[in-house]
């Protein structure tokens, strides 16, 4: 007996009005994972309905808004299960921030199990429709993860050139979160010898000492894929989630004995309580990843935790231990040859001086950053003249 077609649109009515509101409820509740577990059968349920009534965009924006949820409470088979089903059906999803972000969390997850090609051959998909989307962030996130999966096939150069290319990118579009990570990964890749595993140079600075490629290899990659799904949180703005990741990522490094990955780790836990205002546990994270870079001579992290270190002192108004944060920095940003960065800091460390009554210097910290901002034709020359000029009518008030 032949069933009326209504009776089928009624039920695909029906279904999709249920799917639709669980779909909503995802997104409502992202963050608050004990009110999803309550409502795990339905939601499961809802990704179910999707894929029966072939509606795959819907399906694959209630995935990426359960993707967090999956991955932290463990259901990573699950997880990748509906983004394996998803992407069956890739070329009928029209939207492609939504196809690339299907794609990207389905190569973070194919990575950690340990399925590199297929990783690999996602992420130069996400690398295609980016380029052809103009979307430079994700863009540099995607050459980014490809070379942590290029490092974890023992691929150490092609990861060398992903991660460049990513780093050309992130500074391109002044990415903070994206520039930091790619120059602490940058700084633990070994140049590998052709003959042997030993005395192995650190790419940008002679003198730091090395990962061991022998017997740290795998770890070292797996702490690359955590930390690679935190920071894809922290972009995001999750931080509890980017949090709890870190702090996995601290625990492997650890245990591994990865200097690098356990200064990176903590830095990025300082970030988030930066981030939160919680400038206290921000500047513990911050001193112990210094102390581990300074240990292995890592230039390329320390500049990065000295500009983070001196903007939280600076936020408490301690501009006296701010200074010699800032003192550290133009350093090493004149080491590394960033005139536009030793500008800045010379500019910071300036304010802090005056800020500390010290004027004269904090004059001549001034004066020097506003010669770079000359030549580099920085809009910024315009704010240094109005600050010398409002020091110095300050000075001569105290002379007077």
């Amino acid at each position: 007996m032949d069933v009326p077609q209504s009776l089928f649109d009624i039920y695909s009515q029906s279904a999709r009005r249920f799917a639709g509101h669980y779909r909503y409820y995802a997104q409502d509740h992202k963050d608050n994972f004990t009110v999803l577990d309550e409502e795990l059968g339905n939601l499961i349920r809802a990704l179910a309905i999707y894929s029966h009534l072939q509606a795959w965009l819907d399906l694959a924006q209630l995935v990426q808004e359960l993707g967090v949820y999956l991955d932290t409470r463990g259901y990573w088979d699950e997880h990748r299960f509906w983004l394996e089903k998803t992407m069956a059906y890739k070329d009928m999803i029209r939207d492609p921030i939504t196809k690339m972000g299907v794609m990207e969390d389905l190569a973070t997850i194919v990575n950690s199990q340990g399925d590199r090609n297929l990783a690999r051959g996602l992420y130069q998909e996400v690398i295609t429709i980016a380029e052809q989307e103009k979307d430079e962030m994700r863009l540099a996130r995607a050459y980014f993860g490809l070379g942590v999966v290029n490092l974890n096939l023992d691929k150490k150069e092609e990861a060398r050139a992903c991660w460049e290319k990513a780093l050309g990118i992130a500074e391109r579009i002044k990415d903070e979160v994206q520039i930091v990570s790619i120059r602490f990964f940058l700084g633990s890749l070994p140049l590998v010898e052709a003959e042997t595993q030993k005395a192995h140079k650190a790419m940008q600075f002679p003198a730091i000492p090395t990962i061991r490629v022998a017997s740290q290899a795998g770890g070292a990659g797996k702490t690359l894929s955590i930390q690679l799904r935190a920071m894809k949180y922290f972009m995001q703005g999750r931080y509890r989630q980017a949090r709890s990741k870190y702090l996995e990522a601290l625990d492997l490094a650890r245990e591994e004995g990865e200097r690098q990955g356990e200064a990176l780790s903590l830095y990025q836990l300082g970030q988030i309580s930066h981030l939160e205002n919680d400038l206290l546990s921000a500047m513990d994270y911050y001193r112990q990843s210094e102390s581990i870079a300074k240990q292995i001579g890592d230039h390329t992290g320390l500049r990065s935790l000295y500009s983070a270190m001196s903007l939280a002192c600076i936020q408490q108004q301690r501009f006296d231990l701010a200074r010699p944060y800032l003192e550290q920095s133009v350093i090493l940003e004149r080491e590394a040859d960033d005139q536009m960065q030793v500008a800045e800091k010379l500019y910071w460390l300036g304010y802090a001086l005056a800020n500390s009554g010290e004027l004269e210097r904090g004059k001549s910290s001034f004066e020097e950053s506003l010669v770079l901002f000359d030549l580099l034709k920085s809009p910024r020359v315009k704010d240094v003249c109005e600050v010398l000029s409002r020091l110095g009518a300050l000075m001569d008030q105290e002379n007077g």
